[in-house]
């Protein structure tokens, strides 16, 4: 099981309040990372750690202070401001205590309405670690067609949960054991002096791939990113 659930807190402010994402307000008047904590299975969780750039450190304290009404264990840690997502995650390692076992570290504003059992569970971590997966969707019609003449076969609305060809995207969610992945941080800057502001989804998971190291748990529910009104309104609707 999860003993800490991280969260990256940070990013460009590209608001009309100045305000990084997590910060936004949604339409029910609570900003992103409060209607995060609000999902229901992260009471399963004993721990949230919550990494926030150091310019917006005393408000989203704040915040959390106010709005943790159940007393669950959530602490706020800064971090640099504009620091990579390798970065955020090295200075978490460096502050936490030694009790600490299997991490999940994600992002406010992506929300998952589906089984968290997978995403959860700490079975198969002692070797590798895992990512989350989504099969790329749209909701533009599939076209299928002949590629050699150009023949369009079938176009349809309705998305295949498993497509035939599946174009599958990160979905946010890193999963790992903590001396499992201290000392792959360790191996993966000893080989890779040269690069600078390295970042954990690019340079730091290819690393665990040339190693054989991740594993990836698909999601097959509502995945939902806080980037529109529309997404918004419907994250609030699931939430209820």
């Amino acid at each position: 099981m999860i003993s800490n659930l991280v969260l990256f807190c940070g990013g460009e402010s590209l608001y009309q309040n100045k305000k990084p994402k997590p910060l936004n307000l949604m339409p029910n008047s609570l900003s992103v990372l409060e209607n995060y904590l609000r999902q229901e299975h992260l009471e399963m969780i004993p721990k949230i750690t919550i990494l926030a750039e150091e310019e917006f450190y005393v408000e989203i304290k704040e915040i959390i202070e106010s709005s943790n009404d159940n007393l669950r264990e959530i602490s706020v840690l800064p971090v640099p401001n504009k620091s990579s997502t390798f970065s955020k995650t090295k200075r978490f390692l460096s502050q936490i205590g030694t009790s600490e076992d299997t991490i999940l570290f994600t992002y406010p504003d992506i929300f998952y309405f589906g089984s968290w059992e997978n995403l959860l569970s700490s079975e198969d971590l002692n070797s590798r670690m895992r990512i989350s997966g989504l099969f790329l969707q749209s909701r533009f019609p599939e076209i299928t067609f002949n590629p050699y003449v150009g023949t369009v076969l079938s176009i349809t609305l309705r998305t295949k949960r498993i497509p035939a060809n599946a174009s599958t995207i990160y979905a946010g969610h890193f999963i790992s054991r903590r001396e499992h992945l201290e000392s792959s941080i360790n191996l993966f800057e000893s080989e890779h002096k040269d690069i600078t502001n390295a970042s954990l989804e690019g340079d730091f998971f290819k690393f665990l791939v040339s190693a054989g190291k991740l594993h990836i748990c698909l999601l097959e529910e509502v995945w939902i990113k806080a980037d529109s009104m529309k997404e918004m309104v419907q994250i609030i609707e699931l939430l209820g």
